[in-house]
Order: structure tokens, then sequence, then C-alpha cells
């Protein structure tokens, strides 16, 4: 519920990251790694040599040219992770469900092969 939750308000930098980051995920060459470990992200948009770091205290952005690493308050960081969290279920359910799309499709082509 979000009756009793202050709304997060973003200083211009933390805005700056959180659109990037949401850029990036959201982008169709976008990879995104996480580390079972500690739950740390790569994300990695090679087409374009961009990668962010994002853990437990900041975000890291670089390609070859420049870093750019920045410590976040927690609620910054959650709030950078919950995108990151959302897009990699969406494509978590995409696959699973392209998945057992196929192995019905597949199993029904059996069946009708089985039985003309």
């Amino acid at each position: 519920m979000k009756i009793f939750k202050k709304e997060l308000k973003l200083n211009i930098e933390e805005q700056q990251i959180v659109d990037v980051v949401r850029e990036m995920v959201n982008h169709k060459d976008c990879s995104i790694e996480v580390n079972p470990e500690n739950m740390h992200y790569l994300i990695n948009v090679e087409t374009l040599d961009y990668f962010a770091h994002v853990d437990d205290i900041g975000v890291e952005i670089s390609n070859h040219k420049f870093f750019i690493s920045s410590r976040l308050r927690s609620a910054v960081i959650d709030k950078v992770k919950s995108l990151i969290i959302e897009e990699k279920s969406r494509r978590w359910h995409l696959k699973k469900d392209t998945i057992f799309e196929n192995k019905t499709n597949l199993l029904d082509k059996i069946k009708n092969n089985i039985n003309p």
C-alpha cells in the first residue's frame, strides 16, 4: 500500500542515473546478469559499449571512454534494482512461456501424427 509510504524524491544526479539504467535495461540489445551470491547486477549494452554495475552501495556506469561511480541512498538503489528485477522477470516469463508454448505445440503435433 502506497498510502503510508512517502514518495521518493530524487535529486538531479539520482534521476539521471535511474533514467540511464531504465534506458539500458529497456534497450533491445541489453543483457542482464545477476550474481546470486549478493544480488549485484551487471548490465551490458554491448552494441553501444555501455556497461553498468549495481551493488548495495551504488552504481558504476562505463564504456571505454568514461567511468562514473556514484554512491547512492539505499532507497535509490532499491529503485534502480527494482527496474532491473522487473525487466529480468519479464524476460524470464517470456522465455518460460515460449518454451512451454513450443512444448505444447510439439505435443499436439505428435498427438496428431499418431492419430490423424
